[in-house]
């Protein structure tokens, strides 16, 4: 029996513990985990679709809530979309007949990418205990996943090294401003290097010289805003080299109109031709989603100067750090001053796709970014 004690002398007694699925979060419960950004996850389950469900794992001891985990079920997605180019002419034929899977997906993507473990919980629970709890939960499930992905940070994934049935991956890092202690936007760019301001400088002629602007906006009301958000995002979509598997749910133009956020976009000539949306957690600044109209922001630097107003925004409002999520594209991480490894632990229940995903599809993952130590 695990039982542990926190600082205001609560309890745990781990025997006790029960596990349920919801789709709702209250005010209380974010206060109790210390993290708004449920708030964000829950107004995506309505929009749940067959093949993407959105869901909170919770668990209770008595009638006290102990922690939440947000999860997605993706039911039959096709793996062969998550390989690289250069490896599909070999690796599909050899996989297709496990191809279609049905996988439970643990991260805080659909959270602004926080950089935390997806297995959220009070002070002073047994978070070892909770993880399997969970874990197993899903594990044993009517439907039978045949995987369940886990993002972790290193130091939070090392419960999972050597587990049954696991292995464990790096993935793309995220990517993060660091504000400490800078008062001002002036005073953040005085601080970079003279190449970084050149570089800022130039961004922002660019796009004052074909006419355009940084805008910042409350959530879209606006159809005309959130119709040019969702085309911004399919273009961003069909340009990623990286499949999201949720994106059905993640880019809903439907789901947009209900999320809580602030957005930036990038106009010429009245027209938007790209956006960067966040929400605030604390003392985090988060990306959710972004898009572009490839044929007029890159001529305008149009996502360098939307990251940068950002962090402005950022320093004003007194933040601390501002996230712009996984590291998949380059002007991110000149614009970045810090990345941070992510480590992907992926269950699979059959030992025969278990041995073909370790051989074969993990070094050949979009993500894949080497192995743990």
């Amino acid at each position: 029996m695990a039982t542990t004690t926190t600082t205001h002398q609560d309890t745990f007694d781990a025997s006790l513990w029960t596990v349920r699925e919801d789709k709702t979060v209250s005010e209380q419960e974010c206060e109790r985990l210390s993290n708004g950004a449920f708030r964000q996850f829950e107004k995506y389950i309505s929009f749940s679709t067959d093949r993407s469900q959105l869901f909170f794992v919770k668990v209770h001891e008595n009638d006290r809530l102990i922690g939440i985990t947000p999860a997605v079920r993706v039911v039959k997605h096709d793996c062969r979309t998550l390989i690289t180019s250069k490896s599909k002419w070999w690796l599909v034929p050899l996989i297709g007949p496990f191809a279609n899977k049905t996988t439970y997906i643990l991260e805080t993507s659909v959270m602004g990418f926080q950089y935390a473990s997806p297995f959220f919980t009070v002070a002073g629970v047994d978070r070892l205990a909770f993880k399997k709890l969970v874990t197993g939960y899903l594990q044993d499930k009517d439907d039978h996943p045949d995987h369940i992905w886990i993002s972790e940070p290193p130091e939070e994934a090392k419960w999972a090294k050597g587990a049954h049935h696991v292995d464990q991956f790096n993935i793309l890092s995220t990517t993060h401003v660091e504000i400490g202690d800078f008062k001002s936007p002036d005073e953040y760019d005085q601080s970079l290097s003279r190449n970084r301001r050149q570089s800022n400088r130039k961004a922002a002629k660019a796009l004052e010289k074909a006419g355009g602007r940084v805008e910042i906006l409350d959530s879209p009301s606006d159809d005309d805003v959130l119709q040019a958000m969702g085309e911004c995002l399919n273009n961003s979509e069909k340009k990623s080299w990286i499949g999201v598997p949720f994106n059905d749910v993640l880019n809903s133009t439907d789901a947009l109109k209900t999320l809580d956020q602030i957005i930036f976009v990038a106009r010429v000539d009245g027209k938007i031709v790209g956006f960067l949306s966040y929400i605030a957690n604390g003392e985090e600044f988060l990306q959710t989603h972004g898009g572009l109209d490839y044929d007029i922001s890159h001529q305008t630097k149009a996502y360098q100067n939307l990251l940068h107003a950002s962090v402005h925004f950022a320093i004003d409002r007194g933040l601390n750090r501002v996230s712009f999520g996984p590291l998949n594209n380059e002007t991110k991480r000149r614009m970045g001053s810090h990345q941070r490894p992510v480590v992907a632990s992926l269950w699979s229940r059959n030992p025969l796709f278990r041995f073909v995903t370790r051989r074969f599809v993990i070094p050949n993952f979009l993500t894949f970014n080497g192995y743990p130590d």
